[in-house]
């Protein structure tokens, strides 16, 4: 019996674990690319923010570091049938080789991270 108890309570446990931030949004990447050339110095990346639930507003948007700048309407807000996008400039003069940044969207009441490559750069 104890055995079964604590099986149940790891379920539970479990189930809860895997509802977190990140399953408020879907983000989508419309442009992906895997080479690029750092002769054209800034490379403008789309992503499709689709909500997976209630309606998404107060963005803020921050990359994690200065080579890159996100773009994006300002009071912007998302529902379910209404998805919108952000932009995300990276800024690659100087770059070669590998090129994986981050930016974190958080919202009123969700966050989440997501990627700006994996790109290699070519001179």
């Amino acid at each position: 019996m104890k055995t079964l108890l604590y099986i149940l309570l790891l379920t539970v446990l479990f189930s809860f674990a895997g509802k977190g931030k990140n399953e408020c949004m879907k983000i989508t990447c419309l442009n992906p690319r895997d080479t690029l050339s750092q002769k054209n110095g800034e490379i403008k990346t789309y992503f499709l923010i689709e909500s997976l639930g209630d309606t998404l507003s107060d963005f803020e948007i921050r990359s994690s570091c200065g080579c890159e700048y996100p773009v994006w309407k300002k009071d912007m807000k998302v529902s379910p049938d209404h998805p919108d996008t952000v932009l995300i400039v990276s800024s690659l003069k100087g770059h070669s080789g590998y090129w994986l940044k981050s930016s974190t969207i958080t919202t009123n009441n969700c966050r989440q991270e997501f990627f700006t490559g994996p790109w290699v750069i070519t001179e």
